[in-house]
């Protein structure tokens, strides 16, 4: 399942699976600079409870030029107690005082 959210300024990609086995899955979050300057972007998971998130590369990006579109990764790992449930993975980009989110529904079988 895959989440854009426009806004001015910045926009982002969520998508991670929309069905997971209740292990590691993966989460994609792509930040495009829309701007006419370069910009510092850090990029976050928010998780339900019990889940967890380990980065699988840099998720703080400097100098991001106009266009430019880092894409920061993360390895989703959903609690084992939770097979069946369905849950809101979140991603924020802040960057330059500038905090946007963007959400992906992920239902967990196993």
């Amino acid at each position: 399942m895959r989440l854009t959210l426009a806004r001015k300024r910045f926009w982002r990609t969520v998508s991670a699976a929309s069905s997971l086995e209740s292990s590691t899955a993966c989460a994609v979050v792509t930040v495009v600079n829309d701007t006419t300057g370069p910009a510092d972007t850090v990029v976050k998971l928010q998780l339900p409870q019990g889940w967890k998130a380990v980065p699988a590369g840099p998720t703080m990006f400097n100098h991001v030029g106009p266009g430019a579109s880092p894409v920061a990764t993360f390895l989703v790992t959903p609690p084992s107690y939770a097979p069946s449930a369905s849950a809101v993975v979140h991603a924020t980009a802040t960057t330059g005082g500038w905090l946007r989110e963007a959400g992906t529904n992920v239902t967990v079988s196993g």
